[in-house]
């Protein structure tokens, strides 16, 4: 497959399938390299897990060429870095299905698709059909349990327009924004249980939805509390909020 660039700049990430096999050889353990990548200050993994990684949930992902990765900096924003870890071309997500996340570069018309199923990044230029660009060595889902899944946030100024997570007083039990419009809940021992999609918000609420089981859900800040309706029933009271989450 011939070299793909995606710009000319020395310290653009160069992920072409021609890349020389010892960018491989030489690549550091994966235990190695989340090491590092923790503490320097290119693309951050902390706060996040490679287990049960799917095209909702998707957050990062990382390549084998250096520090190279592709990672959600904000809500529906992917940030590219290079091989030396420094940020480079910036993505505005278009959409997700069940393995893979879609995203954009509209003022160079690149198209990326990060495929975590066949762990695959595919590229499209100026309009071009998709192909494989380069493989992913991992991809990184939001951690599960703990604080890990509210990495990244805070809990002042929260209100329905940047609202991004609550937590509950049993246990882990939390809703999370995974990204895409996608909520995750997770039960009292932190795992992932149901998703949700947002359906809107206003000055101090989220509205959630999850079609398959009729179940609609409303996150009030103002009151911090959890309302549930199902199958179409009148809304009531559910769980009380213990805090509130906004990202950074």
């Amino acid at each position: 497959m011939k070299r793909l660039t995606i710009a000319a700049a020395a310290s653009t990430v160069m992920l072409a399938a021609s890349a020389p096999a010892s960018a491989e050889t030489n690549a550091p353990s994966a235990a190695a390299t989340v090491s590092v990548l923790m503490q320097a200050s290119g693309p951050k993994f902390d706060g996040m897990t490679t287990k049960e990684v799917n095209g909702r949930n998707l957050k990062a992902v990382r390549f084998a060429t250096g520090r190279a990765a592709f990672v959600e900096t904000s809500e529906g924003v992917w940030q590219e870095y290079d091989r030396q870890g420094n940020p480079s071309f910036r993505f505005e997500e278009t959409g997700r299905d069940d393995w893979s996340v879609y995203m954009i570069d509209r003022g160079r018309n690149v198209r990326m698709q990060l495929d975590v199923h066949r762990k695959m990044v595919r590229i499209s230029q100026n309009g071009a059909q998709m192909a494989d660009y380069h493989a992913i060595r991992a991809a990184f889902a939001p951690g599960g349990g703990g604080g890990g899944k509210f990495a990244g946030m805070r809990s002042d100024s929260v209100n329905g327009g940047n609202l991004s997570g609550v937590s509950f007083a049993s246990g882990n039990a939390a809703f999370v924004q995974m990204g895409g419009g996608q909520w995750q809940e997770y039960n009292g021992q932190g795992q992932p249980s149901f998703s949700f999609r947002e359906t809107h918000r206003d000055e101090w609420s989220v509205y959630l939805v999850d079609e398959g089981r009729n179940v609609r859900i409303q996150l009030d800040v103002h009151r911090k509390m959890t309302r549930i309706g199902q199958n179409g029933g009148a809304m009531s009271d559910y769980q009380k909020i213990n805090r509130v989450y906004r990202k950074r």
